[in-house]
């Protein structure tokens, strides 16, 4: 879990952290495959131009590198899926459901939903440093008020308020 607050910006390396091993794994299965046995064969069934335009098997370069390109979008792909399931667990979020919608709604639209509607990293307990939601007013575990309530009007107030914004009550901190 972790424990910084949610107005903590994480790096990107950071982020990597998130995704499985076996993720990786699979990745680089797949890449390994990909560039290793698909690619070859592709390329051997491109012909050659007898006059020998665009120098020593022109095409077969182009294609070569066209054809690259597109063995790196599995492997992102499925990292983005990886990434979105551990994400959503550690924003208590439901990863399946997550998870299903970004890999069954077509042309990447489920990851920019994912990205948009995700909620913020659970902060820590002041107190037990349990992981708590940031709309929480009190930590499930050890009961230690988060945020302070009014007392005219019980709602919640946030830190550094001199008067409810709800009801006007001063609140003399």
């Amino acid at each position: 879990m972790n424990s910084k607050s949610s107005n903590s910006p994480t790096s990107f390396k950071e982020e990597l952290k998130i995704i499985p091993k076996t993720a990786w794994w699979v990745i680089a299965l797949i890449l390994l495959a990909w560039y290793g046995l698909a690619l070859p064969a592709i390329v051997r069934t491109v012909p050659i131009r007898p006059d020998g335009a665009w120098g020593l098997g022109g095409e077969r370069i182009g294609i070569t590198v066209v054809m690259s390109i597109f063995g790196l979008i599995p492997g992102l792909w499925i990292s983005l899926v990886f990434y979105v399931n551990q994400d959503a667990k550690r924003r208590f979020m439901n990863r399946v459901a997550w998870t299903l919608i970004v890999l069954f709604i077509p042309y990447g639209i489920g990851f920019v939903v994912y990205f948009v509607a995700r909620k913020p990293i659970p902060q820590s307990c002041p107190q037990c440093h349990a992981p708590v939601g940031n709309d929480f007013a009190f930590c499930p575990v050890c009961k230690q008020e988060l945020k302070s309530h009014c007392p005219n009007c019980n709602r919640l107030l946030e830190a550094g308020w001199m008067n409810c914004a709800y009801c006007g009550n001063a609140l003399g901190k």
